[in-house]
């Protein structure tokens, strides 16, 4: 950690670089940490891996950490005691509530009310919730409830808000995991700290002073106290009592509007969840309000951004701002106003919700909702554009599509920031399904730049491999530029670039071909600019299906010939080539012929080629064009006799097996597979006795296709028994590696 590694090849396959060694560091430390000597250092590198922006950093590193500080079962408490000394002394620097890990993150596993306990036990794997040992961590809750009582009046607004919310999690309802019922033990010692965290919310709201953020989210913990059946009488008056006590502040409805899902606390029915009558109320109490205090859309949409960022600078989440804007979009005083806002200001704080004053417009004003959009389209606010992208390529159904639709997505086609071209690909999508737009969308589709996104480019191929686009929509020249769009990107998803190909091969095979040609060469110009790169020219293509639409196109003869020059060409490659080839290949004439011409060539390459594609054949190829396999047999008995050897072999074992290996699941093995043999003995009777032929044929209804074993399991690898660990382990369940 305290040398960073520079990044370096393994085996040629990878980099690996300081991420990938911060990686494995945090379950290091993970063990460490329980080491009474080295417990400080490893808490503070943890807490360090936990504040990377990399999720597969900081991930392992808060877990080892919340594993450490948190209950289990036969856990010495001492252990827990030690890890709060350290989060405690965290919990007074206030830059450890900058990022979404906090120390309240790690307080809060001391606050639970269940243990989460699972393992191996009689030959299975277990999986239950224990009650806490009140008596031996009451000691410890004590502590961490005075800790969050004391941040509850922290000058920072984001810190006191945390605060607010773990009392709101000590006096919420318990619900016992797995139909467990908690006893009156329980019942008890929540009850008790339900108060203690009441007086703690009742001591804040009467020393004054609260902000807006966190006196809203005292009064919606609060409110919720009497929602709640399973809450005593005791506590719900004492709630009660302290939320009387509570004045709502200016913009505290409004807040409370943008801030809470309408649905939430709504009665569920059979089908759905509607809205109580009591939030309605609230809602239409925030817009009167609001319009009252500020009758001019101008101050509206200041008040509004105000309260926004006072939401986002406390750690609030906007849960229904979109319902919110919703709302006040269908003013079009206030709908002009926001528009012009967004379009005049260089940052608008806003821009995430201009999707909602276009899409307002669109059903209104057509000719406003253009004009907008192509002003917030062209903007170089990337969040104002992807809002215009949002508008014009979702929301409606396709058939409904208007032009000015269309003529937004044609401006924001241009651009090439994927923030913004991920939505543009989705609308073109939808509208290549229209017969009125398809042709110029597949166009303008052909015509993005995606430039070397990964992500990107993985979205572009699965919107029209994965989607029912109209058969021979792209022209042979537009599915050259689609593909040629994806050359740059380092590694093509294997399903997604499957579901592509799929799409375009109906008519288009050649370009298919020519893709994989590009690949290659470009592959090649990166080992000789001595570029190091983890670029991949041929994807895996094991779970693709067939790509027997090429067998109808006009140009599939010539695709088959190409596909065989580039084997020829590429002979590095051909192990990934050969699999797509017969993607796209039958057995029939046009790859017959170009095999033959293989077969006949002086170049000792190309024999070795043709023997590669016989053995990666569709099984059965003797049976099913018998001329061209014994054809093979005889021209190969010029050869040598490991090579005339080698070609009985390989068509031999293709009539019985097929490319690839074979198994089967489950306890007892298949009956033989005797399919061939029919045909075997009808074609056997077809030639002289004694002929090369008839020799082949008989011997090959003779033999049966052995099948693999069935994968075997070791049942004592990975078995502990916790009740019992001297009892023999039978069969496993799980094992482990």
């Amino acid at each position: 950690m305290d040398e960073p590694v520079q990044p370096e090849r393994f085996y040629s396959v990878r980099k690996i670089t300081q991420d990938d060694l911060l990686r494995e560091v945090s379950p290091l430390l993970g063990v460490t940490i329980y080491h009474e000597a080295a417990a400080q250092g490893a808490f503070d590198r943890l807490w360090t891996l936990s504040q990377v922006d990399n999720e597969d950093v900081h991930n392992p590193a808060r877990k080892a950490l919340e594993s450490a500080i948190s209950y289990h079962r036969y856990k010495n408490v001492s252990l827990n005691e030690r890890l709060l000394d350290m989060v405690e002394r965290k919990a007074s620097d206030d830059a450890a509530y900058a990022g979404k890990f906090t120390p309240f993150s790690l307080l809060n596993e001391l606050l639970a009310r269940e243990v989460d306990d699972h393992g191996w036990r009689r030959r299975a794997f277990t999986f239950t919730a224990l009650p806490v040992n009140y008596i031996g961590t009451v000691h410890l809750r004590r502590r961490v409830l005075k800790i969050v009582c004391e941040k509850l009046s922290s000058p920072s607004r984001r810190i006191a808000v945390l605060a607010a919310r773990e009392l709101g999690y000590v006096i919420s309802e318990f619900h016992p995991k797995l139909g467990r019922t908690a006893t009156q033990e329980e019942l008890d010692w929540q009850e008790a700290e339900r108060l203690i965290a009441l007086d703690c919310i009742h001591g804040r709201i009467s020393t004054g002073g609260l902000s807006l953020a966190l006196s809203f989210k005292l009064r919606l913990s609060l409110s919720r106290i009497g929602r709640r059946a399973s809450h005593s009488t005791t506590v719900k008056t004492k709630a009660a009592n302290i939320l009387a006590g509570l004045d709502v502040p200016a913009f505290g409805n409004l807040l409370y509007a943008l801030c809470t899902n309408p649905y939430e606390d709504g009665a569920i029915r059979f089908n759905d969840v509607s809205i109580p009558d009591w939030r309605k109320r609230i809602e239409d109490l925030t817009f009167d309000e609001l319009v009252q205090t500020h009758p001019d859309p101008v101050e509206q949409i200041q008040a509004v951004e105000r309260v926004t960022r006072v939401a986002l600078d406390a750690g609030l989440e906007l849960r229904a701002i979109d319902d919110v804007f919703s709302r006040l979009c269908k003013d079009v005083r206030f709908l002009a106003a926001f528009s012009d806002h967004l379009a005049n200001d260089p940052k608008p704080y806003l821009a995430a919700e201009g999707g909602f004053a276009l899409r307002s417009w669109r059903y209104s004003n057509p000719s406003r909702y253009l004009h907008y959009g192509l002003l917030f389209s062209q903007s170089p606010n990337l969040v104002l554009a992807r809002a215009a992208a949002g508008a014009a390529s979702y929301g409606f159904p396709i058939e409904y599509a208007i032009p000015e639709d269309f003529e937004l997505l044609c401006t924001l086609s241009t651009r090439t920031e994927g923030y913004v071209l991920g939505d543009v690909i989705v609308g073109l999508r939808r509208f290549m399904q229209h017969p009125t737009y398809a042709a110029a969308a597949a166009q303008l589709y052909a015509d993005l730049k995606i430039g070397s996104d990964q992500n990107l480019a993985e979205h572009y191929c699965q919107n029209l491999g994965a989607h029912p686009i109209p058969r021979n929509l792209f022209t042979r020249e537009q599915a050259e530029h689609v593909l040629h769009n994806l050359v740059p990107i380092e590694k093509l998803e294997r399903d997604s670039i499957g579901g592509l190909f799929a799409q375009l091969c109906a008519t288009n095979p050649i370009s298919i071909v020519a893709f994989l040609r590009q690949r290659l060469l470009h592959r090649a110009k990166l080992d000789s600019d001595a570029v190091d790169s983890d670029y991949k020219a041929i994807p895996s293509s094991f779970s693709w299906s067939s790509l027997h639409e090429a067998r109808n196109s006009p140009g599939y003869c010539e695709a088959i010939f190409d596909f065989i020059d580039l084997l020829r060409t590429h002979p590095e490659s051909d192990y990934a080539l050969a699999p797509i080839f017969w993607r796209v290949a039958d057995l029939d004439s046009p790859t017959l012929e170009a095999l033959d011409g293989l077969l006949h060539s002086d170049n000792e390459a190309d024999i070795q080629l043709l023997h590669h594609l016989i053995h990666e054949s569709p099984k059965g190829l003797a049976l099913s064009q018998p001329f061209f396999a014994m054809h093979v047999l005889s021209v190969a008995e010029s050869f040598d006799d490991e090579m005339r050897r080698s070609f009985r072999s390989v068509i031999f074992n293709n009539s019985l097996r097929g490319p690839g290996a074979r198994t089967y699941v489950g306890l007892a093995a298949p009956p033989p597979d005797l399919t061939h043999v029919s045909l075997a003995e009808a074609l056997r009777d077809q030639w002289l006795d004694g002929s090369l032929m008839q020799t082949f044929f008989a011997e090959l209804a003779q033999n049966h296709a052995p099948v693999l074993p069935a994968p075997s399991f070791n049942d004592d690898e990975g078995y502990e028994d916790d009740d019992d660990p001297d009892d023999d382990p039978g069969t496993v369940l799980f094992s482990e590696g």
